[in-house]
């Protein structure tokens, strides 16, 4: 009898365990939004719901160089945007200056790779007429054109929503 209670008492305790962290793992948990808005309107014409750490692309052609740019972004858990790194076809003039001890340049077979990791609270980005502005998320690839003119401005911004309540 001692045993068969010292073995319900152990599952007992090993449910109530599962449970706590369950919920403690759920009201912490975060969704946040990545939203799009056209300034100086200040319209939302896109967002998407992310996880903290899911990745997105922001591919377009540079302007001077017309060569292939892939940047990559997530979002921290703290709710900001991170470039984490972008890659180019080759680094030299006209392209990002990265001062020393900000980002880590790499050149490698396929081109030039500069690790950043550089947290910010939002982007603005024009739209190009010509650079084929390309945003990729969850694999879903959206021509920035098509959602916007050649020209216009577009703020990049992360909304936090914890347990149902922006912050």
């Amino acid at each position: 009898m001692a045993q068969n209670y010292r073995i319900s008492t152990t599952a007992v305790l090993l449910l109530f365990a599962a449970t706590f962290f369950s919920f403690v793992s759920v009201a912490t948990s975060q969704e946040h939004t990545l939203k799009l808005i056209k300034q100086p309107e200040n319209e939302v014409i896109m967002a998407f719901s992310l996880n903290a750490e899911d990745r997105f692309f922001l591919d377009y052609i540079h302007s001077k160089d017309k060569t292939p740019v892939h940047d990559v972004f997530h979002i921290s858990k703290k709710g900001k945007l991170v470039l984490i790194e972008e890659h180019y076809e080759w680094y030299g003039a006209g392209l990002a200056f990265h001062p020393e001890g900000i980002g880590q340049i790499k050149f490698e077979n396929d081109g030039t790779r500069v690790v950043l990791n550089r947290e910010l609270d939002q982007f603005l980005l024009r739209v190009g007429r010509i650079a084929n502005h390309t945003l990729t998320i969850k694999s879903e690839e959206i021509p920035l054109i098509s959602i916007a003119h050649g020209g216009d401005l577009i703020e990049f911004v992360v909304d936090i929503h914890n347990n149902g309540e922006d912050n």
